[in-house]
């Protein structure tokens, strides 16, 4: 029926995920485009937004592909630090 194929499709879209990480070392804009640039480059990873003042960042990812401690180790390799990370 109609019915269960809606529900298919609506477990389907629950493996996307909103992370908030909270990244030291963020300074201006380049800097965050380094880290978006990196990010980019994984397989799940849609989009985050970098608050450059607090370093508040938000993760959106699909956790079929993707994990946050992958996405962390990316941001290291950027050169920054995830100093907390909350749900």
């Amino acid at each position: 029926s109609n019915l269960e194929t809606q529900e298919v499709q609506s477990n389907e879209k629950n493996t996307i995920k909103e992370d908030t990480l909270l990244v030291t070392g963020i300074s201006c804009g380049s800097c965050s485009h380094s880290i978006k640039t990196n990010l980019k480059k994984l397989d799940g990873f849609i989009s985050c937004d970098i608050n450059i003042e607090t370093g508040k960042t938000i993760c959106t990812y699909d956790s079929s592909k993707l994990t946050i401690s992958t996405i962390k180790s990316e941001i290291d390799k950027a050169g920054f630090t995830v100093t907390s990370t909350s749900k």
